[in-house]
């Protein structure tokens, strides 16, 4: 029956994504099993919204600012934490987020309804992953994304 099933963390916390947003957060969970960790933080959703086919429009607003994957990707897979011994299948079943993947998906939903969308595209879940403190956080700053920056690019097209 429909509701014996159960869906995932990270799946239920981004209700209200675009299919592309809720996607990389989906994704998250292959990044973070490619790290050898568990639970889905904002590096893994950053990594995953790296990926071409998910992320039409935060790439674009990356590329604006004159950022490529490539090196965001590099420099979060430099810095990242691995994962030791042997992953809990159960547990990543589940898909888990850590607080600050939580607070990012938060965050991103006030922003989207602040510039009047209803739903949360890529751009807003680059943009909540900016405003929390995290390593996705410190890599997108180091790199020259800022959220004054990521936000002035929003208000030009702001339900995209």
């Amino acid at each position: 029956m429909a509701e014996d099933v159960v869906f995932p963390e990270a799946f239920r916390k981004s209700k209200g994504f675009t299919e592309r947003a809720m996607a990389a957060v989906l994704n998250g969970q292959v990044e973070a099993l490619r790290l050898r960790q568990q639970v889905i933080g904002p590096e893994h959703i950053l990594l995953a919204l790296l990926q071409p086919r998910e992320s039409v429009l935060a790439l674009d607003l990356l590329a604006r600012l004159e950022v490529t994957p490539e090196t965001i990707r590099e420099a979060v897979l430099a810095r990242a934490e691995r994962g030791s011994g042997t992953l809990d299948l159960e547990l990543m079943k589940q898909g888990k987020l850590t607080p600050a993947g939580e607070q990012a998906l938060e965050i991103a939903r006030d922003e989207a309804h602040q510039f009047g969308c209803p739903h949360v595209s890529t751009p807003y879940l680059l943009l909540g992953l900016l405003l929390q403190e995290s390593l996705a956080s410190e890599v997108l700053r180091e790199l020259g994304v800022h959220p004054e920056l990521v936000r002035s690019i929003i208000a030009e097209n702001p339900l995209a």
